[in-house]
């Protein structure tokens, strides 16, 4: 349980950093940049996020097998998966290298690009795409420390760096410099900061080493064999989450990827908390699977998915509730229609989101096919509802040709699947997982309500004021359940009925 909660808290305190900067940051890049300039580059970040599908689902296997190999202090195979990934790598880079020059190229003609902007937006392609290339082979040493379960240094260096981007991104702007400055700070600090986990790597299993012999075709296999499907998972999240900026500036504008990126980013402010909460139930899951330990990965479904919902519900409560007036405080009253995309978007969301360690514990066991599936036909489901009914609805409609398709997924297929994986009877994993995180909300969003239409903050303070009320509705019955109750349940496990109990008992 200590290494649990340490890991979490050492997440949360790198999302934190993470998030404030990038949340204190929005209004000022998008003030100083205008909504062309704001939407270019949410445009050039989602479509060069494409490139991390080239990896076919490396970084998961690593992940994986470095948590294996670790637990069972194998240290020839650690130097093979490390030296075989950092050769693939080197190969995925010169792609994306390729890929960059090819786009920049013709990136006008792909995109609604104003004019004016179309040299700064093929620079700005350039600078990330190149930097990306760069950092795609020191990348590997990320997925070695969440191996090493080494959240705590993971996290320390991500606060570092976002404090440096908020400063440095600070004074470029002040200073007159555009979009291609923002781009260089964003990739050094990234190719920086997995330098630094090299480093940490090293000095963490002092046992490692790269070696040319180490690279082997084998080794290649093993990871491909279970990254394979981690790839089309995360293919199918690319489809989920990052194609609406690219049918928005397909099929509409540049500037209204801006309106509806305000909405989004709140929602994917949910979803790195929860997964920040979830992340480290993976590695945790390999080595479980790896002992035999079916009756821990069970408690770490329900336990970990209980903690998603305690995080996920609440920050769900407040964006709905207090959504516009979050909008309006913090990037101005022009951006207000853009919370009929947040709450179109946040629902389905939260569903899936409650669920986060089920994905964490089908990618420790390698039973993650079956959801690769569902995912991807989710994803094609996505784009194609999101280009039908953009064409009619705009940009309410791309917001729920991502949200149908994810509601379907976390109602009728996730729950069920890794119920039947596990041998756990629905209503009690439902009930054991859910039932506690749901019930502490309820006074919550009314409190919530209530504070809200009273005071219909203008400003940091007043919106302080509000969501320090709902604070105080929530935040002791968390705190009450987890003295009186989760201490209990971490130490004799949840009080699950397995499916073949059950069926014995009746």
């Amino acid at each position: 349980m200590r290494k649990v909660l340490s890991s979490i808290g050492a997440n949360w305190l790198g999302l934190a950093s993470s998030a404030a900067v990038a949340f204190f940051l929005t209004p000022f890049i998008l003030h100083r940049l205008g909504d062309s300039g704001y939407g270019l580059w949410l445009l050039v970040s989602t479509f060069t996020g494409y490139y991390g599908l080239l990896d076919f689902g490396l970084r998961s296997a690593i992940l994986r097998y470095v948590a294996r190999h670790s637990a069972t202090k194998d240290w020839e195979n650690l130097g093979r998966v490390l030296s075989t990934s950092l050769a693939t790598y080197s190969m995925i880079a010169c792609v994306i290298l390729t890929l960059t020059l090819v786009t920049a190229w013709q990136f006008d003609m792909l995109f609604h690009l104003p004019p004016e902007s179309t040299r700064e937006a093929k620079l700005l392609l350039l600078v990330v795409g190149i930097g990306s290339a760069l950092g795609v082979p020191v990348g590997v040493f990320a997925g070695f420390l969440e191996g090493f379960q080494e959240f705590v240094w993971i996290n320390a260096v991500q606060m570092v760096s976002a404090g440096l981007r908020a400063v440095l991104i600070v004074f470029a702007l002040n200073s007159g410099y555009g979009l291609v400055a923002l781009g260089i700070i964003t990739v050094g600090l990234n190719v920086g900061g997995s330098l630094v986990y090299a480093l940490i790597a090293f000095k963490t299993c002092p046992r490692l080493r790269v070696r040319y012999t180490y690279v082997r075709m084998s080794t290649l296999r093993t990871l491909g064999g279970f990254g394979f499907v981690v790839f089309w998972i995360g293919l199918a999240q690319q489809l989920r989450f990052q194609t609406d900026s690219v049918i928005i500036g397909s099929l509409l504008s540049v500037q209204a990827i801006s309106l509806f990126g305000i909405g989004a980013k709140l929602v994917a402010y949910t979803t790195d908390a929860v997964q920040a909460t979830a992340q480290v139930f993976t590695p945790m899951s390999s080595r479980l699977d790896a002992t035999g330990s079916l009756e821990g990965l069970r408690r770490v479904l329900v336990t970990g998915n209980r903690y998603s919902s305690f995080v996920i519900l609440p920050l769900a409560t407040i964006l709905l509730v207090t959504g516009k007036s979050i909008i309006l405080v913090w990037v101005g009253e022009k951006y207000l229609s853009s919370y009929t995309v947040l709450a179109i978007l946040i629902i389905p969301t939260t569903l899936y989101l409650m669920q986060a360690a089920s994905t964490k514990v089908l990618y420790g066991m390698a039973r993650h096919r079956p959801l690769a599936v569902i995912l991807v036909l989710e994803g094609a489901a996505n784009v194609l509802l999101s280009v039908v009914l953009a064409r009619h609805y705009g940009l309410n409609g791309v917001a729920l040709g991502t949200a149908i398709p994810l509601a379907c997924t976390s109602v009728l297929f996730l729950p069920i699947h890794v119920c039947r994986v596990l041998g756990l009877r629905l209503r009690n994993y439902m009930r054991s997982a859910f039932s506690y995180p749901v019930v502490l909300s309820v006074p919550l969003a009314l409190v919530l309500w209530i504070s809200d239409s009273w005071i219909r903050p203008h400003n940091y303070p007043e919106l302080l004021l509000i969501l320090s009320l709902g604070g105080l509705a929530y935040v002791p019955g968390v705190l009450a359940y987890f003295y009186f109750r989760e201490r209990k349940e971490f130490i004799d496990g949840p009080e699950l009925q397995s499916s073949s109990s059950a069926s014995q008992s009746r």
